[in-house]
């Protein structure tokens, strides 16, 4: 079982994390209120990619896929459930820890994220839509909240470009 889904989780992964890391990278600008263009800029990357509906469709799925890949790496972290980044191990160690620790310390947040923007997407109800829209910005929520939300969102973009390292083939001499 444990194989099967480090299979899906690290294919996944690798399939999702360039789209994953703009939208984390965008929806940690969206967390702070503006109307800049650099907020316009970075909202329609985050919601769309800056391609409109197709775009919109690939971003829901995508997400949909971060949520299977919160939850495999929780699963995958279970086993060992270590908190910690060695240094001194080596890069391609630092970087596999580094993975990890971040990916579950976040975990609970980044779910939230992820789970929230699918629910967004989907659910049509009138008096649940805004508690889902809500969550998924922290809007009127306080700073340390939003600041929480802010590195849960860089967490996508950390968690891809750690991921892509720890599997990229070691370099033979």
């Amino acid at each position: 079982m444990r194989r099967w889904l480090l299979f899906v989780h690290r294919w996944l992964g690798l399939g999702t994390s360039l789209i994953l890391a703009v939208v984390g990278t965008t929806g940690t600008i969206m967390v702070w209120p503006g109307n800049s263009v650099a907020h316009r800029m970075a909202g329609s990357l985050h919601v769309s990619l800056a391609m409109g509906r197709p775009g919109r469709f690939i971003v829901i799925i995508v997400t949909g896929l971060a949520v299977v890949l919160q939850i495999t790496g929780v699963w995958l972290w279970w086993k060992r459930r270590v908190f910690r980044v060695r240094l001194d191990a080596g890069w391609r160690q630092t970087v596999t820890d580094l993975h990890h620790t971040i990916g579950a310390l976040g975990f609970v947040l980044m779910l939230l994220l992820a789970a929230s923007a699918v629910g967004r997407a989907v659910v049509k109800d009138p008096d649940v839509r805004p508690l889902i829209s809500r969550l998924h910005t922290a809007q009127g929520f306080p700073l340390p909240v939003r600041i929480f939300y802010a590195a849960a969102s860089m967490g996508f973009l950390l968690q891809g470009v750690t991921g892509l390292t720890m599997w990229w083939p070691a370099k033979r001499r």
